[in-house]
């Protein structure tokens, strides 16, 4: 993924301008089911061991979101719509903190691998995703 911001000239206001590449992720081969979203949320919140990173997470709700904006997922929308919104959070938190963690010149040459954000968040998702029935 390519980014561009800096920050703006009112405090917490970014302006895209620069750019940076978030590399290092690896694919998690899973289905886009609800299953599959509670296992990947449970490594995230350390319920469950696995070699994949916050970041493999991310870049997989990111797929799962972005199926569902393409048609691509078979099931009931009233029940996929709540499961899919999980997702897009764990997605949209994922590079809001990147963006606001760190500075465009750390971005640039961030380990992405090892940026992990707050377990206490995977929790609840998790908690979300398994209070829908």
């Amino acid at each position: 993924m390519n980014y561009s911001f800096q920050p703006g000239k009112r405090k917490g206001r970014n302006q895209y301008v620069g750019t940076w590449t978030e590399t290092g992720w690896q694919e998690i081969a899973l289905p886009f089911t609800r299953e599959s979203l509670m296992t990947v949320l449970a490594w995230g919140a350390g319920e469950q061991s696995s070699t994949h990173l916050h970041q493999d997470i991310a870049h997989w709700c990111d797929r799962l979101h972005m199926a569902h904006v393409n048609g691509e997922l078979p099931g009931d929308e009233h029940i996929l719509r709540p499961l899919v919104d999980i997702a897009y959070d764990v997605s949209t938190q994922w590079e809001l903190f990147l963006a606001n963690t760190y500075t465009l010149e750390q971005l640039q040459s961030l380990q992405f691998s090892t940026v992990t954000l707050p377990v206490v968040w995977f929790q609840d998702w998790l908690r979300r995703v398994r209070g829908l029935s």
